[in-house]
């Protein structure tokens, strides 16, 4: 197991790493007005007032729960970062920003596709299971760091949602970036979503592989809790 420190407080870093998320909730929403061309898209203001309540409850809950995962979350790269998800982050970023600007123009400024109201609301539904998931896979990890690295005090954590799948974290975020462009109103953002999935299931795939050659007890742990993402298939 490898429970939150209950004692632990937020430090000079923590504070660091919260005012850089809120920043990246507002820069956000203003790439997908710009590449919308209207400060009226009614979708994307939509996605930030969703965004900016996950953020709060995160904090308010992490506050409670696991403080030191906000102080350790500041630093993207540490030292024992692994080499493959470097690659993962140079990739993951720049296509998380042109999903970004291919959805705002084609739900917006050329209108190349159109979602129908029920898709929106599916969106909406999606991303709030995809964000209590992820919260409650953070809530109980005290090693759920940016990137993938083993940490010589790491221990197994087979709590939580952690009893189901053995990367709860990356299976929220298949499930949030596809709520992403259906509340966004765009089917080509939909389908170029689909670059993100094939990035997190290659990363969950050497991860796993990582963590069972190099973090003691992770082989029966996996042994027990079979899955990677999803129950019953993989």
């Amino acid at each position: 197991m490898a429970p939150p420190n209950l004692k632990a407080r937020l430090n000079r870093d923590g504070v660091i790493y919260l005012a850089r998320e809120f920043a990246h909730l507002l820069l956000h929403l203003a790439l997908l007005l710009a590449a919308a061309g209207t400060l009226q898209w009614i979708n994307a203001w939509v996605m930030a007032g969703l965004n900016l309540i996950h953020q709060a409850v995160n904090t308010l809950v992490l506050l409670r729960f696991n403080q030191e995962l906000l102080n350790i979350r500041r630093k993207l790269f540490q030292e024992g970062t692994k080499r493959f998800d470097k690659w993962f982050i140079a990739l993951y970023l720049p296509l998380g920003v042109l999903i970004s600007i291919l959805c705002g123009l084609d739900a917006v400024r050329f209108g190349w596709s159109h979602l129908p109201l029920a898709f929106i609301f599916l969106g909406m539904i999606i991303y709030i299971a995809a964000c209590a998931l992820g919260l409650w896979a953070m809530a109980v990890n005290a090693h759920f760091e940016v990137t993938v690295l083993i940490r010589k005090e790491q221990r197994v954590c087979a709590s939580g949602p952690y009893r189901i799948v053995r990367h709860p974290g990356y299976a929220a975020a298949i499930i949030g970036s596809i709520s992403y462009p259906l509340i966004l109103g765009s089917w080509w953002g939909l389908m170029a979503v689909g670059s993100l999935i094939v990035l997190f299931v290659v990363r969950t795939a050497l991860e796993d592989r990582t963590l069972q050659k190099e973090l003691p007890g992770y082989r029966d742990y996996a042994e027990k809790t079979r899955y990677r993402l999803i129950p019953l298939v993989w």
